[in-house]
């Protein structure tokens, strides 16, 4: 299973840094508490040893197959605190949630 760490050291990624804006109290529509850092989560979807043709998808580095009686394997997430930089590796898809963002245009 590969960690976050791992996809962060992985040299093939490429980097995307967000804008900060904001007095410290509220950092793109979350509201930012002293007790907990805001954290986003991430969905990463790869082929299979880098091959475009593979016939079989990583999440977040872990295989997606099927179980044996046909059940959709569990997608679990990788954590990201949400201000630290979004690494996306050349032809992967990302999926970024981001809980409990609250946007103006949409209330």
């Amino acid at each position: 299973m590969t960690s976050t760490s791992a996809l962060v050291k992985d040299p093939t990624l490429r980097r995307a840094v967000p804008s900060h804006k904001g007095s410290g109290k509220q950092f793109h529509g979350w509201e930012v508490s002293h007790q907990a850092t805001p954290k986003r989560e991430e969905y990463h979807l790869t082929a299979k040893d880098g091959n475009l043709q593979s016939k079989t998808m990583l999440l977040n580095g872990v295989p997606l197959e099927l179980g044996d009686d046909g059940s959709v394997p569990a997608m679990n997430p990788v954590l990201v605190v949400v201000d630290s930089p979004l690494y996306l590796a050349p032809t992967s898809i990302a999926f970024v949630v981001l809980p409990k963002f609250e946007a103006k245009a949409c209330s």
